[in-house]
């Protein structure tokens, strides 16, 4: 299976809105995203690519939000984001997560101190 056909598949009907790709200049013919904004950085627009060498961390991360029956699929983009920054969200990303959540995202990277672009 292409990385193509390995994204679609993954993400098919419930993550369309969190995936994102371009085909202009250098990301041609074709080079896929996952959202981000203001997840790790206060006020920010961001994405981390999804490349073939990072592709199985965007499987894994939809699959580990499937068994921990996450409401939604919103969050498998964000921890997979995470996984590959090894980088928490910001703190204020963690208000109103459920334990399982929590427990994902910390398991990405250390505890972040409080800055500009990380609150308390």
């Amino acid at each position: 299976m292409t990385l193509t056909e390995r994204i679609l598949n993954a993400t098919a009907f419930d993550l369309c809105d969190c995936i994102f790709w371009r085909v202009d200049s250098e990301y041609a013919p074709i080079t896929f995203f996952a959202e981000c904004n203001d997840v790790f950085d206060w006020g920010t627009s961001d994405c981390e690519r999804i490349t073939e060498w990072n592709i199985e961390i965007l499987e894994q991360s939809i699959k580990d939000c499937k068994e921990a029956k996450i409401e939604g699929m919103y969050h498998a983009p964000i921890l997979f984001c995470a996984r590959v920054r090894k980088k928490r969200p910001q703190n204020r990303f963690y208000k109103n997560l459920c334990k399982e959540l929590i427990d994902l995202y910390n398991a990405c990277g250390p505890e972040r101190k409080v800055s500009l672009f990380n609150p308390s």
